[in-house]
């Protein structure tokens, strides 16, 4: 597969994923582009591959977390609610919220907890996979997923108890 074929197959997905993960459009435009032009510099190694996307896909998840904990750390936006996908989070509390919440509750999330909320429940990888993007443990995959699903779940409760005592419910 030539790398043309590969960006025309594959650059919705890394989009998708690359949005999610940054705090704006234009930060995962960058994070892409960037990401890409890395890829294709070491086409000759990662076309021959069985699994081109998911080593692009991890030089994505690498850059990411370069750029958000290094010295240079960019200003944190929360992300555009019209960037995230349809899919959904199998998960109770996210089945009834809005892409508005989902967003601003995402962005709240520390880098590496929400790429691993983001690999685990947007791009469906188990947690030795996401453990292999992050060079971490598979039990430190779901540690990161467990965290960052329980602040997603603080973020909602104490969201839902303002609402409530704004409006004056019980």
């Amino acid at each position: 597969m030539t790398f043309e074929e590969f960006v025309t197959n594959s650059y919705e997905a890394l989009a998708r994923y690359a949005r999610l993960l940054s705090a704006s459009r234009e930060d995962a435009d960058d994070l892409l582009a960037e990401s890409l032009l890395v890829a294709h510099r070491h086409w000759h190694r990662i076309g021959s591959m069985a699994f081109p996307a998911a080593y692009v896909r991890r030089i994505v998840s690498t850059r990411h977390l370069r750029i958000n904990t290094s010295w240079f750390r960019r200003n944190v936006d929360v992300m555009d609610p019209q960037q995230l996908p349809d899919g959904v989070i199998d998960d109770e509390l996210t089945r009834s919220i809005d892409r508005d919440e989902l967003a601003a509750w995402l962005a709240g999330l520390p880098v590496r907890q929400r790429t691993a909320v983001v690999l685990r429940y947007f791009s469906g990888l188990g947690y030795a996979e996401i453990a292999a993007e992050l060079s971490v443990s598979p039990t430190g995959a779901r540690t990161l997923v467990s965290r960052g699903l329980a602040a997603l779940r603080l973020a909602g409760a104490a969201d839902r108890a303002t609402e409530t005592q704004l409006m004056g419910k019980p």
